[in-house]
């Protein structure tokens, strides 16, 4: 298994391509607009990262199929750089009915807990994950199972979730006595089931229970790419001496 540390840039055309495919995406409820403007805003350094990442792992044609899709900007930069088969599944892809029909992209309404993801067995080269692990609240072994039986042979999972033992995680674990890296108290995150209809954060994983979970349901972990970088200086300290304390972590598997 492989480390890979982000650069911290990503490249300048997938930067420039999200934040293109940003500026021409609107949600449909007007109500959504400040928290899209403020998603983008914080967001687009890593779609780009993440963008990168696709890009490597997916040659010309490849079907890639992004989980949690919505808002589809990833799918929409994805769309405008390269010849590829694009589709996505998100709970709620209304909230950005408009932009996805105008992109021409196959987006199905999928609750990944509880649904089967209307997605051919076998059929995706690509099948991105991203900040969507630390949300499985019912059971993580059949979703992902789900997920692994979409990829082709050779297929690449590529999912990223925070890092619990990083900088920030243990800060907070020794300093404030909180088990989380970058998520809210438990009872914010479980209100967000009412608010917004999804579940926030259940928990967070360090990166030895990611791998160790994803070989259990049937894949070979091939390489950790170690993300981000914390707000504190005392993080960012922390960070620089092990890079594998960063914040955030994409694992890149295959079906085994």
């Amino acid at each position: 298994m492989r480390h890979v540390y982000e650069s911290k840039k990503p490249s300048a055309a997938s930067l420039a391509a999200v934040r293109e495919a940003a500026a021409s995406i609107q949600p449909d409820d007007e109500g959504l607009a400040e928290w899209y403007q403020n998603y983008i805003k914080y967001h687009d350094v890593r779609l780009a990262h993440d963008m990168d990442i696709v890009l490597e792992h997916s040659g010309d044609g490849a079907a890639i199929l992004d989980v949690g899709c919505v808002p589809p900007v990833l799918l929409r930069a994805l769309g405008s750089t390269r010849r590829l088969s694009l589709s996505g599944i998100d709970l709620a892809p209304e909230r950005f009915a408009s932009a996805i029909e105008d992109s021409g992209v196959k987006v199905f309404q999928v609750n990944v807990e509880t649904d089967p993801l209307t997605i051919e067995p076998a059929s995706q080269d690509v099948i991105v994950f991203n900040e969507i692990f630390e949300h499985l609240r019912i059971n993580p072994i059949t979703t992902l199972t789900r997920v692994r039986e979409c990829l082709r042979p050779g297929g690449k999972l590529l999912l990223s979730t925070p890092n619990l033992y990083s900088a920030a995680g243990i800060a907070n674990l020794l300093r404030r006595g909180k088990a989380h890296a970058c998520a809210a108290e438990p009872f914010d995150e479980y209100s967000k089931l009412e608010k917004l209809g999804h579940m926030g954060h259940t928990r967070e994983y360090t990166r030895q229970e990611v791998v160790l979970f994803l070989e259990k349901v049937g894949f070979h972990v091939e390489a950790i790419i170690h993300r981000g970088r914390s707000e504190s200086r005392f993080a960012r300290r922390m960070e620089k001496l092990n890079k594998k304390l960063r914040p955030f972590m994409t694992v890149i598997a295959s079906p085994a």
